[in-house]
């Protein structure tokens, strides 16, 4: 009998959804390169960053050539927490995004992802409850973003 060959390939007894869960914060980012790359086949390039310095940008899919500054770009942040993904998390990634888009460190995205592989919090849903959309307009200018941002370059 032939294999089957949609059933994913996974350690004896691991289903796909808790292996997942066991990737670190690297083995997560090499994920989420390789799905862009191999599934969605939507993208030019995709580039993985991820690291210290990479102000917010983990993984990008380009759909032209990086070099071109028209060229746009998605940004993956992804996130391999051992706890589920809490607002809390959202805070310093939306303040980098924030800070170096202003700063024209690169432009803004065409689609911002957060992506755990231990959670399903809907980011969308979350800048569309007025408390956080209040609680992020209380920062008086984005200047206040920045300890955040270059703490985050160490």
């Amino acid at each position: 009998m032939p294999p089957d060959i949609h059933r994913p390939v996974t350690p004896a007894g691991v289903s796909p959804a808790l292996l997942l869960q066991s990737y670190d914060d690297s083995d997560w980012e090499v994920f989420v390169q390789e799905w862009n790359i191999s599934y969605t086949n939507k993208y030019h390039l995709v580039d993985r960053i991820g690291g210290a310095g990479d102000m917010g940008r983990d993984v990008i899919g380009y759909f032209g050539e990086p070099s071109d500054p028209t060229t746009q770009w998605d940004n993956f942040q992804c996130k391999g927490y051992g706890e589920p993904l809490q607002t809390s998390h959202i805070w310093i990634e939306l303040g980098k995004l924030c800070y170096f888009t202003w700063t024209g460190a690169y432009s803004c995205p065409r689609r911002y992802l957060q992506v755990s592989n231990t959670s399903r919090l809907r980011l969308g849903s979350k800048l569309r409850n007025s408390d956080f959309q209040n609680a992020f307009i209380k920062l008086d200018d984005l200047h206040s973003l920045q300890p955040i941002a270059f703490n985050q370059l160490r």
